[in-house]
């Protein structure tokens, strides 16, 4: 009888283990500062991308500091930080500041974005991406389907992609969460 339970038990054990071994997510890892749109870094200053920018085709927000959603920065509660969507870029930016944080990039023939020497186009094909990030599972997310891991100094963010019909649409930055 004891040595059924034991049986029974191990046999649980081994059957979690690899469950959990096929459901765990791995990604690939860069430096914020290997991420360019342009030759620029995703906090940048305005000017960089104002040309892409049509004011009349653009929504914003403004958020009280605390609650800005800003990966990699953290604002007083004080802070009147904006937020906008535009037709390329949604970024944020404290007020009275010429410093933005750009969260989202839509990839077109206009930008051109890059990881190091790897040219993220909108021909990128979810068989290139891994390639390029092999260490990088399929998410549950239907409208970005892979993420990495972006560090900048002790902190760190998700770079999700998302592909329609096979090709790179945009990239988008977000907060981190333990998975």
């Amino acid at each position: 009888m004891i040595k059924k339970g034991i049986i029974l038990l191990v046999s649980i054990l081994i059957q979690n283990s690899f469950c959990y071994s096929q459901n765990s997510n791995t990604y690939d890892t860069i430096s914020f500062y290997d991420l360019k749109f342009n030759g620029n870094n995703l906090h940048t200053n305005l000017k960089n991308i104002k040309k892409y920018i049509d004011d009349s085709k653009t929504k914003s927000r403004v958020f009280p500091g605390e609650y800005a959603n800003v990966p990699f920065k953290k604002f007083n509660k004080t802070d009147n930080i904006y937020t906008i969507y535009s037709e390329f870029f949604d970024f944020s930016y404290k007020e009275n500041s010429n410093l933005i944080y750009i969260r989202r990039i839509k990839v077109c023939d206009k930008i051109k974005i890059s990881i190091k020497t790897i040219k993220l186009t909108k021909n990128l094909k979810t068989q290139d991406f891994k390639k390029n990030f092999p260490n990088t599972n399929k998410s549950d997310d239907d409208e970005y389907q892979f993420k990495i891991v972006v560090v900048k100094e002790n902190k760190k963010a998700y770079l999700s992609f998302n592909f329609k019909n096979d090709k790179l649409c945009d990239i988008m930055l977000e907060n981190y969460q333990e998975d």
